[in-house]
C-alpha cells in the first residue's frame, strides 16, 4: 500500500510539472509562436510531445504491473 500511494505521490508532482516540461526550444517557440498559425502549431507540438511521453509511462508502468503481480504471486505459495 505504502508504495502504490509514493507512485501516486510521483505521478502527481510529475504531472503537476508537466506544464514546465512542454515548452520546447527557446528558438522554436520563439518562431511558432510569433504568428495565430504558429501558435496553433505550437500547442498541437507540446501535445504531440505529452503525446509520445504516455508510451515509456506506458511501459514502465506494465514492468511494474508486472513485478508486482510476481512478488504477490511468490509469497502466495
Amino acid at each position: 500500500m505504502r508504495a502504490f500511494l509514493v507512485g501516486v505521490f510521483l505521478g502527481v508532482v510529475l504531472f503537476g510539472a508537466a506544464a514546465d516540461g512542454t515548452a520546447q526550444c527557446a528558438m522554436c517557440r520563439t518562431a511558432l509562436e510569433s504568428s495565430e498559425e504558429g501558435r496553433l502549431m505550437a500547442e498541437k507540438f507540446n501535445k504531440g510531445i505529452l503525446f509520445l511521453l504516455g508510451a515509456p509511462f506506458g511501459v514502465a508502468t506494465g514492468i511494474g504491473v508486472a513485478m508486482r503481480r510476481s512478488r504477490r504471486r511468490s509469497r502466495a505459495l
